[in-house]
């Protein structure tokens, strides 16, 4: 008897203990919102300078709820649809192009991504809601 009620205690204990890392339940309405970027890592390597000014390149971006939104860079802003699926793919799309960026990090406050030009020069972006 003292063994099964042993077994039963070490399950019990096994279960409660457990990380509750299913608790960050995917939700894609966290995106909603004003974002822009926050940090630029240039193949793997952050450096304050090169990142302020990577920065100051790329755009902010405004998602709606309905799937819409704005991009705005430098030279002004545009109108943008945007989807983003459980796999943490996040494509935007303007009248003119579309690109898809696989989030390597997603909540309610920030996204991450990497992007690897034409040169094989790597990127991690990250974007933070403003």
């Amino acid at each position: 008897m003292k063994k099964i009620l042993f077994l039963f205690l070490a399950l019990s204990l096994a279960f409660a203990s457990c990380d509750k890392e299913d608790e960050n339940v995917f939700d894609a309405d966290n995106i909603i919102g004003s974002w822009s970027s926050s940090r630029v890592e240039v193949n793997g390597v952050y450096e304050v300078t090169a990142s302020a000014l990577l920065q100051a390149l790329l755009p902010e971006y405004t998602f709606n709820e309905d799937g819409t939104g704005t991009e705005t860079n430098i030279f002004g802003a545009i109108d943008i649809t945007w989807t983003l699926t459980t796999a943490k793919i996040l494509t935007i799309s303007t009248d003119s192009d579309s690109n898809t960026y696989t989030l390597e990090e997603f909540t309610d406050s920030k996204f991450v991504y990497k992007s690897v030009d034409e040169e094989d020069t790597e990127l991690t972006i990250t974007y933070t809601k403003k």
